[in-house]
């Protein structure tokens, strides 16, 4: 597994404090359907993340992004390809306040007869926030 954090310059996650427990986690599924309307992939996933952590009591950062599969249903003769792409990291807050902020990706593939490619998007923020696109 990959993994992803948007921590300040030179500190590591054992630095910080104050980390949320347990990790943030959010359930989605993604289904592929063929042209008879059949179910061809079922991929239920959870996006998770550790926020909240504060360097001498400011900011709010965020460690060990990640997308973990709980749930892969892929019909007889497809092939099934998932990664995770976390992008730029940016800070939502103030200067004295920062809250740390990533663009998450997850790109996936279903090759059968035909190629099916898609990403899903994500916006999590240290303060726990997590939107899906």
């Amino acid at each position: 597994m990959s993994y992803g954090s948007v921590l300040p310059a030179n500190i590591t996650p054992s630095e910080l404090q104050l980390w949320k427990s347990p990790p943030a986690s959010h359930y989605f599924t993604a289904n592929v359907y063929n042209r008879l309307k059949l179910c061809v992939l079922r991929f239920t996933y959870a996006l998770q993340f550790t926020y909240g952590g504060s360097l001498n009591g400011t900011g709010a950062y965020l460690e060990r992004i990640t997308v973990v599969p709980s749930r892969i249903s892929v019909a007889w003769a497809f092939t099934f390809n998932a990664s995770v792409h976390i992008g730029f990291a940016h800070n939502v807050g103030t200067r004295d306040q920062p809250i740390a902020a990533a663009h998450v990706e997850l790109h996936y593939q279903l090759v059968g007869l035909n190629k099916v490619n898609r990403i899903e998007t994500f916006h999590v923020r240290g303060d726990g926030k997590c939107e899906h696109f």
